[in-house]
């Protein structure tokens, strides 16, 4: 299930295929990153027509992931999702859309080997999923 979302103002969220709200619709941009993983983009309350700066990851089933980000740094993007589930999320975006995953292979946190993009004072770097950083943000 691959999604795209433009951002025109307003918000989006995400709901199943009996319109049952899965996330609430108050965001700028929410991507859909594979094994029934999104992540979504706050709105600039400022300017509502502008992407935020806050990113979050939810599962399937609506759950704000908890991620641990290295001090003095803040989330900006899934950078890999590690081995096992990468060939498994390529082996997805294959198939017919929608794909019918088995509810085994949906993701409820991320993989022990998943890599985070990290930004601290506009400069960008990996951490892993425990909070440390691989690559300083420099």
């Amino acid at each position: 299930m691959a999604a795209e979302s433009a951002f025109i103002g307003g918000s989006i969220g995400v709901v199943d295929t009996h319109r049952h709200q899965i996330i609430p619709s108050k965001f700028s941009q929410i991507d859909y990153l594979g094994l029934g993983l999104y992540q979504t983009t706050s709105i600039d309350l400022p300017d509502q027509f502008s992407y935020g700066k806050i990113h979050e990851i939810y599962d399937h089933d609506g759950h704000l992931l908890k991620l641990k980000i290295p001090e003095g740094c803040t989330f900006d993007g899934l950078y890999w999702m590690g081995e096992k589930a990468e060939g498994k999320r390529q082996a997805e975006e294959k198939e017919n859309s929608p794909p019918m995953l088995k509810s085994s292979d949906l993701l409820k946190y991320l993989p022990a080997d998943a890599l985070l993009r990290v930004k601290r004072n506009n400069y960008f770097g990996i951490s892993d999923v425990q909070g440390n950083l691989v690559l300083e943000p420099e």
